[in-house]
């Protein structure tokens, strides 16, 4: 019988990969997610998770300010008049589609009251709004005792690309 070589008897291993990364940092963490426990496990440069984040504090830390900015700009709330006259408080500044810079922390928002002032930006916001409905009816679709308001969503959604 002929001996077998070290390459022969040698088991492919698969690399493993993000997911299979954060799976194993929720069964290790009885069954929860945290984003600190990924950062932990994303430290070593033999982590599949390493590649995924920014290593460099110099360029995190101006990140994290873009991030602290984009949170002060959101928290700003004004009144709204609705076209039934109820007065509502909601945000003051929008962050429409066409204002966005594609992953970048630095997008840019504008006042509502010049949105509603503008058809063209209002249109956007109406289809950035149906859009935002239809990724939450897809994250939360699981919620079967919501079934009406998804029904809804679709039939919006929907009505909207006839």
């Amino acid at each position: 019988m002929p001996a077998k070589t070290a390459s022969a008897t040698k088991k492919k291993t698969r690399k493993m990969t993000q997911i299979d990364a954060l799976m194993a940092i929720y069964e290790r963490d009885n069954r929860v997610l945290t984003p600190r426990a990924v950062v932990d496990e994303a430290r070593p440069e033999s982590s599949p998770l390493h590649k995924a984040f920014e290593w460099d504090d110099t360029v995190a830390g101006e990140k994290y300010r873009l991030l602290q900015a984009q949170d002060l700009i959101r928290s700003f709330k004004c009144t709204i008049t609705s076209s039934n006259n109820k007065t509502i408080k909601g945000v003051m500044f929008v962050n429409l589609s066409v204002e966005r810079t594609h992953g970048k922390a630095d997008n840019g928002y504008r006042l509502v009251q010049d949105v509603q002032k503008c058809p063209d930006l209002m249109q956007v916001a109406v289809e950035d709004a149906l859009r935002e409905l239809k990724n939450l009816k897809n994250r939360y679709v699981y919620l079967t005792q919501l079934q009406d308001i998804w029904d809804v969503i679709d039939k919006h959604t929907t009505k909207k690309k006839a």
